[in-house]
């Protein structure tokens, strides 16, 4: 499944999971009551109960294998999501680089000593940021790095490809 190429897509994705769980949660009631009514006829020595049985089984295998099927389709939604979480702290720390480098390059150089000063409470500031962005970047570079571990899969699905 491919979940969309950003982080509000695969959000979307993941609401349209939300009400497709709570479509199963409804039927699963539904279900236990068919399962209730066979077992009431297995009590009761109906007549034809081994074709009763046998449908029984059958809808429970299946009903089975969905909810394991909802469940991976979930896992898999949830690593695409925490992946698109990292892309887009890796694009605002981009954004957030290029911005520094630009105050950078700033060519301000004061004559008078306040504006002089200023400019070095500026440059603190900037430094602050550094120190902050090298924080986050660690952090991001540690996430996505998971994601490059060819063990990071749902049964061979992976959000990413290294």
């Amino acid at each position: 499944d491919q979940f969309g190429t950003d982080l509000a897509s695969v959000e979307a994705a993941f609401k349209k999971q939300e009400a497709i769980q709570t479509d199963i949660a409804a039927f699963e009631e539904r279900l236990q009551n068919i399962m209730a009514i066979a077992n009431e006829l297995k009590t009761e020595d109906y007549h034809d109960y081994a074709t009763i049985e046998a449908r029984k089984k059958n809808v429970e295998m299946h009903w089975e294998y969905l909810i394991s099927l909802v469940t991976k389709r979930r896992q898999c939604l949830e690593l695409a999501y925490n992946l698109q979480r990292v892309f887009q702290e890796m694009q605002y720390i981009f954004e957030w680089i290029s911005d520094l480098k630009w105050r950078l390059k700033s060519d301000d150089i004061e004559k008078y000593v306040m504006s002089a000063d200023d400019l070095l409470q500026r440059h603190s500031l900037i430094e602050a940021d550094i120190y902050i962005i090298d924080e986050r970047l660690k952090r991001a570079i540690t996430d996505a790095d998971e994601y490059l571990n060819p063990d990071v899969n749902i049964d061979g699905y992976r959000t990413a490809t290294p």
